[in-house]
């Protein structure tokens, strides 16, 4: 685990509230007990609620849970699925300056690797595509990821409000590399050529504003969902665990594996320093994740 990070877990079973030498009908009972105190175990950087999957997590439980998390002294926090849906605790921990990790921060790092992949699924080289960059935030990542698919691809196009503010990468990728890239505010016609459009940072109402070509691919970076009519939108991904990661939390916990792995790099900020990781873990994308969940790679051949 990475020491920096909170981990928030549960039980998976009322069993494991103690060893086996306790009778299956004492330990239930305890477990019962324990749940209804709202009792919450600390193992340094991991906190465990004593309740399981389908039990109610009461207002004591929460209390106490909120009290072990500031005692911790740390703002970032990884969270199973069941506390995820938990407006109310959610709310709690962010008003109180809190970062709930929820998988964005690496996914923009895998940009290259998503094009790659959805290159590798259609049966097209990279240099062959017109990809369409949606951004008005200039981030050290964004410009990198800009950079690296400048490289590859056949046309890239940025589309944003803040020319200015891409003006310098566009300079450096034609004086150093002589290749030019297309900058405009044009969300009517921009995307209308592109096989493939990376919003990195467009919110919905903005998106609706892009006029998106037939069969296109939209990736959402922002993990929301948007209907793109004639083509497909990737919301997220689903990758293999490297091994060594796996080991580190028993049976990764109760944790997406994608937000579990997100943490164990977070913070490592610098993008060539990140990309190096992934090529070491050798991380791999399993599939992509759409409006409606898992998107057959059958689907994106014919999109």
């Amino acid at each position: 685990m990475n020491e920096n990070i909170i981990y928030v877990d549960y039980l998976e079973s009322y069993l494991d509230i103690a060893n086996d030498k306790i009778p299956k009908i004492i330990r239930k009972i305890l477990y019962k007990i324990l749940n209804k105190i709202g009792r919450v175990n600390q193992d340094k950087n991991l906190v465990k609620m004593i309740c399981q999957e389908n039990d109610n997590i009461n207002k004591k439980m929460i209390n106490n849970l909120i009290e072990k998390i500031k005692k911790l002294n740390l703002k970032n926090i990884v969270l199973p699925e069941i506390l995820n849906n938990n407006s109310q605790f959610i709310s709690i921990l962010k008003e109180d300056g809190y970062n709930i990790l929820d998988g964005r921060w690496l996914y923009k790092f895998l940009a290259y690797d998503i094009v790659e992949k959805i290159a590798y699924v259609k049966n097209v080289k990279i240099s062959d595509m017109e990809i369409t960059i949606l951004s008005n935030a200039d981030s050290d990542i964004n410009i990198e990821i800009i950079k690296e698919l400048a490289q590859k691809c056949k046309i890239l196009n940025i589309v944003t409000d803040k020319i200015n503010m891409f003006q310098a990468v566009e300079n450096f990728l034609f004086d150093e590399y002589g290749i030019n890239i297309t900058v405009s505010r044009n969300k009517q016609k921009t995307c209308l050529h592109s096989d493939l459009v990376l919003n990195l940072d467009f919110k919905n109402n903005l998106l609706k504003k892009c006029k998106l070509k037939k069969k296109s691919i939209l990736v959402q970076f922002t993990k929301e969902k948007f209907e793109n009519k004639n083509g497909a939108t990737i919301v997220f991904y689903k990758m293999n665990m490297p091994v060594k990661y796996s080991r580190n939390i028993e049976n990764n916990g109760h944790f997406s594996e994608e937000i579990l792995y997100e943490s164990f790099l977070y913070y490592k900020t610098s993008y060539i320093n990140i990309r190096k990781i992934l090529e070491k873990d050798n991380f791999e994308i399993r599939y992509f994740i759409g409006n409606n969940g898992k998107i057959p790679f059958q689907e994106l051949k014919t999109t």
